[in-house]
C-alpha cells in the first residue's frame, strides 16, 4: 500500500497485466485484500477493474455497492456504455449501475442515452488538462488540486458520503475515502 499525505491509501495493480501463471491475481487474493481493508475500518474501497469479465472482476463486481459506468461523451464512449451495461445486466448487476460523465465539454446532452439505458448520470467530471498531466505524473487529481475536474470529483465523492458536502470536507477531512465502489 502507498499512502498519500491526505491518508489515502492505494494498493498498486502490477506495472504489465497478468493473465495466468503463479503471479496471476486470483478472486480468493482480492477478496482477502478487501476484507482486511473492511477489519482494518476503512470506510470506502474504490476499485478500477479491468476491460475483461474475468474471475477477479466478476468477483469486484459482485461485491461492489454500487458500479460506475464511466461515458467519456463521444460516439466511442456512449457505444462502450451500451456495451458496459449490457454485460453487467448479464451478470444480473443491473440494479448496482450508476453512471459518471466523464472529460466533459460544455454540458454533454445524454438525455437519450440515459433514457436508453433506463439510468441516470450520478456526476459529471467536466475536461481538465489537470487530469491528463495528473495522471501522466501519477498523481490524484481530486487530492492535488482545486479545478473544475477535482471539484466535481469532490462532489462525487460527497454525493455517495454526503457527510464530505463540500462545507463537511474543508472542515473535517479534506480527502477522498474509500468504500466498496467500483467503476
Amino acid at each position: 500500500m502507498v499512502r498519500h499525505r491526505s491518508g489515502l491509501r492505494v494498493l498498486l495493480g502490477p506495472p504489465k497485466p497478468v493473465a495466468s501463471g503463479p503471479a496471476a491475481l486470483e478472486p480468493a487474493r482480492v477478496a482477502e485484500i478487501v476484507h482486511r481493508l473492511e477489519r482494518d475500518g476503512v470506510h470506502f474501497v474504490v476499485i478500477d477493474v479491468a476491460a475483461d469479465l474475468g474471475a477477479v472482476t466478476t468477483w469486484v463486481l459482485s461485491a461492489a455497492h454500487d458500479v460506475f459506468v464511466v461515458i467519456t461523451p463521444t460516439a466511442g464512449g456512449v457505444q462502450d456504455a451500451y456495451r458496459s451495461t449490457e454485460a453487467l445486466r448479464r451478470l444480473g448487476l443491473g440494479h448496482k449501475l450508476r453512471y459518471v460523465v466523464n472529460r466533459a465539454r460544455g454540458e454533454p446532452d445524454l438525455d437519450e442515452v440515459m433514457g436508453d439505458l433506463g439510468g441516470r448520470i450520478a456526476a459529471v467530471v467536466p475536461y481538465d488538462p489537470v487530469v491528463e498531466d495528473a495522471e501522466n505524473q501519477h498523481r490524484v487529481v481530486a487530492l492535488d488540486t482545486t479545478g473544475p475536474a477535482a471539484a466535481a470529483l469532490h462532489d462525487l465523492t460527497a454525493l455517495l458520503y454526503p457527510s464530505l458536502a463540500p462545507t463537511a470536507r474543508r472542515d473535517r477531512l479534506g480527502w477522498l475515502p474509500w468504500r466498496r465502489r467500483v467503476g
